[in-house]
């Protein structure tokens, strides 16, 4: 399901409000909030963390420092963050920033963000430049899935959603997605699209997002006017996250194309996982697989608790 966007509330305007969604975050959540209220100057930027059912000291965390905390069940990123959206005590914003607790903002982020998004009024969805804590470029701007794309990876031995070619990330341009990470929403356009489609659990939502941004005549900009820290060079990856990535996928193929098309790019999702799965020595590549070929929906949420001792 969606969820509209509350606009009845009598809680103050601001220009943006940043919705951190933590998740047993406080490892890398100082980081993250110390670059937030480093990232404005001359907006009015709040910020919100709202939590997906962590078991960690990160409430404790958000109240020694006094930031607002919305404590949730774990539930998937988009439902806390339409969580946040709906909350009475939320700031009423123009501009909506979601952000992961592991990215790092630069000083004056949101000034500039903010600039750029107001002078492009059709603009729904604005996403900066990433790179990873070694300062390598990350992919962050996505093509819309099709057929053709879909098998071209498998000869390619590539991502089929991607762009990877540099240039792509030079020039500021509209582009079918970008990944939700770090990016600037206008609350409009959340109010008219029903912010995310709870449904999804975790990865995907951003995709099926800007896709229903797109269809309601904003559209999607990526520009380079800020380059933000995404700590993922060392990011450990268990089982259960691969599984989530390859079974969201498959949800929004379901939601978005018919029956051929869809069976078409689930058979060329398995094609290619089947190839890269003799040339990866991690075992990742065969885990996908089998999520690819198997949408157990009995799993598809939070990781089942492990017993002391157990690896993943």
């Amino acid at each position: 399901m969606m969820c509209a966007v509350d606009s009845n509330t009598s809680a103050p305007v601001a220009d943006v409000l940043t919705v951190v969604v933590a998740h047993n975050s406080v490892g890398v959540l100082p980081r993250c909030l110390d670059s937030v209220a480093r990232a404005a100057s001359s907006v009015d930027a709040r910020v919100l963390v709202a939590d997906s059912g962590s078991s960690d000291d990160v409430e404790a965390l958000c109240e020694q420092r006094g930031v607002p905390f919305l404590r949730g069940p774990n539930r998937g990123l988009g439902t806390a963050f339409n969580r946040a959206l709906a909350d009475q005590d939320a700031c009423r914003p123009r501009y909506v920033l979601q952000l992961n607790p592991d990215v790092v903002l630069p000083s004056g982020a949101l000034d500039a963000l903010v600039e750029l998004a107001d002078r492009r009024p059709q603009c729904g969805v604005l996403a900066p430049r990433h790179v990873n804590e070694r300062g390598g470029l990350v992919p962050s701007v996505g093509v819309e899935p099709n057929p053709v794309r879909y098998w071209r990876a498998v000869a390619e031995l590539r991502s089929n959603e991607w762009v990877w070619e540099t240039s792509g990330y030079e020039r500021e341009h509209e582009v079918d997605w970008v990944v939700g990470a770090c990016m600037l929403l206008r609350r409009e356009m959340l109010a008219a699209i029903g912010g995310f489609d709870e449904r999804f659990f975790l990865s995907s939502e951003e995709v099926d997002l800007c896709r229903r941004c797109r269809g309601a005549g904003w559209s999607v900009v990526y520009s380079p006017i800020v380059t933000v820290v995404h700590a993922i060079a060392n990011r450990p990856t268990d089982d259960h996250r691969l599984r989530l990535d390859e079974w969201s996928r498959i949800l929004y193929l379901r939601k978005w194309h018919r029956l051929p098309a869809r069976s078409s790019m689930r058979l060329a999702l398995a094609a290619r996982l089947a190839r890269m799965t003799m040339i990866d020595a991690s075992g990742r590549s065969l885990v996908r697989l089998g999520a690819t070929l198997r949408f157990d929906r009995r799993r598809y949420g939070p990781a089942p608790p492990q017993p002391p001792g157990a690896s993943h």
